[in-house]
C-alpha cells in the first residue's frame, strides 16, 4: 500500500489468518447481501504463491468477481398488509315515505254573462262598426264643439278684466320721430359710393382728380395739396368685397366708416359724410390731420390751431400746472407713440367739455380710456415745459370736419 496514505494516528491491526471479515458463508439466509459483494479471500497457500514479476507481500488484489443472483433465488421484496377490506357505510334507520305520482285533474270554468275580450275564436280580426254609429258619434262631438264656441263669450266676459280709475287717464301717444334717422337711413345704401370715391382717392396720381370728392374742397384745398400725396396702388384697384360699412352719428350728424384691408395686407379706414344729399369724402378725418405733427408739439413748435389726436386722463401736475386748478389729459398721436401734456382748466367751459367726453357711466363703473377729439392747444403760462400745452377749445369731439 502507499505509505503516503497511511494515518499514523490510526494504526489498522494485522490481518490474521482467522479473520472471516470477507467470508459471507456464516451468515443466514435471511443475512444475504443482495448485490455486489467483495470476492472471497484466497487460500493462504494461493497467497504466498505471488504472480510472476510481482513482489511477495505486495497488498491485496481487487478482481472482478461480481456475484449474480440465480433465478431460483427467492427475493424478500416488497410486504403488502392488508389492515381492514371492510366499509362503514351510513344508511337511514328507517325507510322515508314512498313518492307519490302527480295526478293532474280538469276543473271546467264556471260560465259567466260577461263575455271576456279575446277568449273567442275571432280574436285578432278587424270589426267593422256600423254606418249609423259613426254618423251618430260625428254628430255628436260636432254638437259638442259648436256649442262649446257659443258658449266661450259669456265665460270669458265673467273673467275678463275689469278697468279701474287708473288705466282709464293713460293715453296712448304716437312714438315720436326720431331727428337725423332719415339721413342716417339713406347713408346705409351707399356703401357702393362710399366704395368707388375710396378707390379714387388712393388711386388717382394728381390732386385734381380727388378734389371734386372732398368735404369743403375750396376752403381746405391748399392744406390738400401740401399734405397729400400720390399712393402706389394700380389704378384697377378696388375695395375687397369683405369690406365693411358703418353708419354712425356724432353731434346729431350721421357719419361713414369704410373699413377694410390694402393689397400690402394693411387695414384702412375712410370717413364719409352728406352734403347737398351728396356723399363726400373727410379727408381730414381720415388721414386725422393736423396743423402741426407731435414731434413739433413735443418741442413747442408748430401751429396747434387744429390738432387731432386720442384724449385720456393723467395724473401728471406741477407748480405751473396745479391740480386745483387745472385737470391734465394726455393727447395720443393718432398713429406711433408720441403724446404731449394737455391742461385744461376745471371752471372754464374747455374743461367742462373734456370732463364730459370723458365721463363713464356710474351704475356700470365702466372703465375710462381715450376718445377722439379735435382741439386747439395753447401755449400756456411761463415756466410750462416744452411738452406741456393748454386745452383752448374743443373743436369737435371726434376727427370730423367742422
Amino acid at each position: 500500500m502507499n505509505p503516503i496514505l497511511i494515518d499514523p494516528n490510526n494504526h489498522a491491526p494485522d490481518v490474521s489468518p482467522d479473520d472471516g471479515w470477507d467470508d459471507a458463508e456464516g451468515f443466514g439466509a435471511e443475512d444475504r447481501v443482495t448485490g455486489t459483494v467483495l470476492p472471497p479471500r484466497r487460500p493462504l497457500t494461493e497467497r504466498a504463491a505471488a504472480a510472476p514479476g510481482e513482489p511477495a507481500g505486495a497488498g491485496l488484489r481487487i478482481e472482478s468477481n461480481v456475484a449474480r443472483r440465480d433465478a431460483d433465488d427467492e427475493s424478500p421484496g416488497l410486504q403488502v398488509q392488508e389492515i381492514s377490506g371492510s366499509v362503514i357505510r351510513l344508511e337511514q334507520s328507517s325507510e322515508g315515505p314512498p313518492k307519490v305520482a302527480r295526478q293532474l285533474v280538469f276543473h271546467e270554468r264556471a260560465p259567466s254573462g260577461k263575455k271576456s275580450a279575446g277568449e273567442g275564436r275571432d280574436w285578432g280580426l278587424a270589426h267593422r262598426f256600423s254606418t249609423r254609429w259613426i254618423v251618430l258619434i260625428g254628430t255628436g262631438v260636432t254638437s259638442v264643439i259648436i256649442l262649446s264656441m257659443i258658449m266661450l263669450p259669456n265665460i270669458n266676459k265673467a273673467n275678463a278684466a275689469r278697468p279701474t280709475a287708473t288705466d282709464r287717464d293713460l293715453k296712448v301717444i304716437d312714438m315720436e320721430k326720431v331727428d337725423g334717422m332719415d339721413a342716417v337711413n339713406a347713408m346705409l345704401t351707399m356703401q357702393h359710393d362710399a366704395e368707388q370715391i375710396y378707390r379714387i382717392y388712393v388711386s388717382s396720381t394728381v390732386a385734381d382728380e380727388v378734389l371734386p370728392w372732398l368735404v369743403d374742397a375750396e376752403a381746405s384745398e391748399d392744406e390738400f395739396r401740401k399734405s397729400w400725396s400720390p399712393s402706389q396702388l394700380a389704378t384697377g384697384w378696388s375695395p375687397p368685397p369683405d369690406t365693411l360699412w358703418q353708419v354712425m352719428k356724432s353731434r346729431d350728424k350721421p357719419y361713414g366708416l369704410l373699413e377694410g384691408t390694402l393689397p400690402d395686407f394693411s387695414k384702412f379706414s375712410a370717413c364719409f359724410v352728406t352734403q347737398n344729399q351728396k356723399l363726400l369724402l373727410d379727408w381730414k378725418a381720415t388721414v386725422a390731420y393736423g396743423t402741426a405733427t407731435f414731434e413739433e408739439l413735443s418741442q413747442k413748435k408748430g401751429n396747434p390751431s387744429e390738432i387731432r389726436g386720442l384724449l385720456s386722463e393723467a395724473n401728471f401736475y406741477t407748480t405751473t400746472w396745479p391740480e386745483e386748478e387745472y385737470q391734465s389729459y394726455q393727447l395720443l398721436a393718432p398713429v406711433g407713440e408720441l403724446s404731449v401734456w394737455c391742461y385744461a382748466r376745471r371752471t372754464e367751459a374747455v374743461g367742462g367739455a373734456c370732463a364730459d367726453l370723458l365721463r363713464t357711466g356710474e351704475i356700470l363703473n365702466e372703465a375710462k380710456g381715450s376718445k377722439k377729439i379735435t382741439v386747439r392747444l395753447g401755449h400756456g403760462p411761463a415756466g410750462a415745459l416744452p411738452n406741456q400745452w393748454s386745452i383752448d377749445e374743443v373743436i369737435h369731439a371726434d376727427w370730423l370736419t367742422r
